[in-house]
């Protein structure tokens, strides 16, 4: 019986060999998962090549904490090994829980900025999805989004990283930590695969990113900024875009959080400058832990967020779309089902104060109570 149950396990699953490339930076070698034994299924591919867990960055760590990403050191001549997901980018627990489904073994890290590639063949040049998580800027990780039924179709699939939470988006609103940190891995990451995408099968002239809820205001926010010009030819943003209420908070406000966040380290906050250097004294766990005592009630504008910092966005995207400022580039959008329903019971009881449980449905004159909340919240923010 038990013989049985291994032979059965064992059709299941795909059979694994090695699938070493060269790159810019030095040879990778990643593993084939062969899909051949699955007579059920019609895709054009029968295999998927994995590189996970591939450097697109220098690690964000030290005098690089609230800066600009720098290029990834070389490895050569050695062989990068990437047939494991590496650290997830900081952020609080929340959803360890659904981590534990994809790994048992991951870790939370500044040391992040990695993607992972899936590809059906490594020889050709097919059209390439570059897939930015969603996660409200705060959390999310690419062990999350496996691509190998995507990569089965004909395309190679770039799952990304970026910094989250105050280390991706903390801002003074001047040069001692512009912000933005997060969209400029964004850019960095995209910079890697018009370098390196080829070596992989795919086409580093046909690239499509595409991004869900802060994932889809991402896709929507490089449509504006000048730093992502000639990375990517098509764009579909899933349950958000740039003029959404959380796609960027004011700078006055991602201040505020600053400040709080550096008297939580007691740091001081009456100069930037020393107030970032002194935050750059910390371990990245004590900034982790002192971002989640910053207050900040539940509106639909988020904390640790992007700004407007002159540097990746020149201005509110309402203006620059008024102005015609953005990439004339095929645009799918939409949204998914239920998106955002697990912040609606968050955003009633923080927000409003409206303590019915919604476990089982809402009354109608709680339904009829947070909807004109909502609306009144919503009109007033547009002003």
């Amino acid at each position: 019986m038990l013989l049985a149950s291994f032979s059965i396990i064992a059709t299941l699953l795909p059979l694994v060999k090695s699938s070493t490339v060269s790159t810019t930076y030095g040879d990778i070698e990643g593993f084939v998962a062969s899909y051949s034994g699955y007579s059920n299924t019609s895709f054009p591919f029968k295999s998927v090549s994995k590189f996970l867990s591939v450097p697109f960055a220098a690690p964000p760590v030290g005098e690089l904490r609230f800066k600009a990403p720098k290029p990834p050191l070389a490895w050569k001549p050695n062989v990068l090994q990437a047939k494991t997901h590496g650290n997830l980018c900081l952020q609080n627990g929340e959803f360890d829980y659904w981590y534990e489904m994809y790994t048992q073994n991951f870790s939370y890290s500044e040391d992040c900025l990695y993607l992972d590639v899936y590809t059906p063949n490594v020889s050709l040049s097919l059209p390439v999805l570059f897939y930015i998580h969603g996660g409200a800027y705060r959390n999310g990780a690419a062990v999350t989004f496996p691509s190998d039924i995507l990569a089965l179709q004909g395309v190679v699939v770039v799952v990304i990283q970026y910094r989250l939470g105050p280390f991706g988006f903390l801002t003074t609103g001047d040069s001692a930590a512009p912000g933005n940190f997060g969209l400029l891995d964004q850019v960095q990451a995209l910079k890697w695969v018009k370098e390196n995408i080829e070596h992989f099968g795919g086409d580093p002239n046909k690239v499509t990113i595409f991004g869900e809820s802060a994932g889809a205001t991402s896709v929507t926010l490089h449509l504006l900024s000048p730093l992502s010009e000639g990375l990517f030819q098509q764009a579909i943003a899933e349950s958000g875009v740039d003029l959404s209420s959380f796609a960027i908070q004011p700078t006055s406000l991602g201040l505020r959080l600053a400040k709080e966040l550096a008297r939580n380290v007691d740091c001081t906050t009456s100069d930037h400058s020393a107030m970032i250097a002194c935050m750059l004294e910390k371990k990245g766990s004590e900034i982790q832990k002192a971002a989640e005592k910053v207050k900040y009630p539940f509106t639909d504008v988020l904390m640790w967020t992007p700004v407007v910092d002159k540097v990746f966005l020149f201005d509110a995207p309402r203006n620059l779309r008024e102005k015609g400022e953005f990439k004339k580039v095929k645009l799918m959008i939409s949204f998914n089902s239920h998106e955002g329903g697990f912040y609606v019971g968050l955003t009633a009881r923080w927000t409003f104060g409206m303590t019915q449980s919604l476990d089982n449905r809402v009354s109608p004159s709680f339904f009829n109570e947070f909807v004109t909340k909502i609306a009144y919240m919503y009109a007033r923010n547009s002003k």
